[in-house]
């Protein structure tokens, strides 16, 4: 019996989960930025929150450009930000 036919060499597969970890790291970083922000509250920070999950991997990319602009806030002395919800 002949096995499997390989559609595509183990290179392809490990370059697309690469890319595909990259792109959820990415995204993680993206959402956690978005808690910690204090200017995406409210309606911006559900569309922005929108956005990020919506379009994978441009809305990630362009709300932390966008978010790098804007003033942030020092982080307390304790070292962990509570975010604009507490």
């Amino acid at each position: 019996m002949d096995p499997l036919p390989q559609f595509a060499p183990v290179a392809y597969d490990v370059g697309w989960s690469v890319l595909a970890l990259a792109a959820l790291a990415l995204t993680a970083w993206a959402l956690k930025e978005l808690w910690t922000s204090t200017w995406a509250t409210g309606v911006a920070g559900v569309l922005w929150f929108l956005i990020v999950l919506a379009v994978p991997v441009v809305g990630p990319a362009v709300f932390l450009l966008t978010d790098r602009s804007r003033e942030r806030l020092p982080a307390p002395a304790g070292g962990r930000h509570p975010g604009p919800r507490g």
